[in-house]
């Protein structure tokens, strides 16, 4: 009995020992749980890509291009599912009907603007003033169409970022449609 006891003690300790030598180390711990395939940081020109195709197909392209249409009387539709809009017969009459405009326009505009800061003096990539002047442009036409849309809405303080990604402003200041013009 003694002697399994013995043999007990010096499996535990030959264990602990070998546990010891093929633990992690700190370097080792700092790199678990991190994801490396997924890019932190993109170059302005593929941020592009994104902000052109958000702005045509949600911006120009989507709820507001159709209700506007709809309003100033060009369509009711080819099955006539606008008739309503159309004669202001209590339509839209959810409160989220331009939802999910306004926060890919938001979204645009944010991408935009990121775009233009990486592009601007002590950006990433100073000196790409061709990207930087469709991102401009972009943000000019976003801005234009939020204020089209919405009149006094957010817009200096809004789709700001922090370094790490969160959002500046959570509640951004109002700004009027006069203002958002002229910027």
């Amino acid at each position: 009995m003694k002697r399994i006891i013995n043999l007990a003690k010096r499996l535990l300790v030959a264990i602990v020992i070998s546990a010891s030598m093929v633990s992690c180390s700190e370097n080792v711990m700092d790199t678990i749980n991190q994801d490396t395939n997924h890019t932190k940081d993109v170059q302005a020109k593929y941020i592009l890509a994104d902000v052109i195709t958000s702005t045509a197909f949600n911006v120009v392209g989507g709820d507001f291009n159709t209700y506007s249409a709809t309003y100033v009387e060009h369509e009711v539709g080819t099955d006539n599912q606008l008739y309503r809009a159309e004669h202001r017969d209590n339509e839209p009459s959810a409160a989220s009907t331009f939802n999910n405009v306004w926060g890919s326009s938001y979204a645009a505009l944010k991408n935009a603007r990121i775009a233009i800061e990486k592009c601007s003096a002590g950006g990433k990539q100073d000196g790409n003033q061709v990207t930087k002047g469709i991102a401009e442009v972009l943000a000019a036409y976003n801005s234009a169409v939020i204020a089209d849309m919405f009149g006094d809405t957010p817009w200096s303080e809004a789709a700001l970022i922090n370094a790490d990604g969160s959002p500046k402003f959570m509640n951004p200041k109002i700004d009027s449609q006069k203002d958002i013009y002229t910027g």
